[in-house]
């Protein structure tokens, strides 16, 4: 209760089910002795034939292990940021590990219309010309959650840019020989 604070185990139990709550910021005793963040999975533990409570089975999971399959979906050239969000819009994990704990709205300056699109269409575009960024959303309702990625729109125009680039030299070179001939 120390660290989860004097009412959590209340709170799971009145849940009645595996409970998902976090980050937590836990020091680190030894030689590194970091802060990470980690979040706790409980569930109250009872007698099946009595139905009294004997206590709580609590795995603490780490931020790293957790947001793991997220970064697997980013692209490799870190252009993309993903935000796990509660439902207050508290970041509780994100590709960029020094926000944690932040809140969203404030940290990436979305206004009330950019936050009503992304919530209602699953997408937009905030921002204008090369600092124009792309949000999307999904809906992680088990736990309240969202996941939201972002990526600047310049980095999706990427590969436009090489592909009209191709075209013109293609269309430059069918030019050439159509003159030669």
């Amino acid at each position: 209760e120390r660290v989860l604070g004097p009412n959590y185990f209340a709170k799971a139990n009145a849940k009645r089910s595996i409970t998902l709550n976090g980050p937590f910021m836990i020091s680190q005793t030894g030689e590194y002795k970091e802060i990470l963040p980690v979040f706790v999975m409980s569930k109250q533990i009872v007698d099946l034939d009595t139905l009294k409570k004997l206590g709580y089975v609590a795995f603490f999971i780490s931020e790293a292990s957790l947001s793991s399959d997220f970064e697997k979906n980013l692209s490799f050239d870190g252009e993309m940021d993903y935000f796990i969000l509660s439902g207050d819009n508290k970041i509780l994990s994100s590709s960029r590990k020094e926000v944690i704990s932040s809140d969203f709205l404030e940290l990436q300056g979305l206004s009330k219309q950019d936050t009503e699109v992304l919530t209602k269409q699953g997408s937009c575009i905030a921002g204008s010309g090369k600092n124009s960024i792309f949000y999307t959303v999904t809906s992680m309702e088990q736990y309240g959650w969202r996941v939201v990625y972002a990526t600047s729109m310049a980095s999706l125009m990427v590969s436009q840019y090489y592909v009209r680039g191709i075209v013109v030299v293609i269309g430059a070179a069918v030019c050439m020989i159509a003159l030669i001939m």
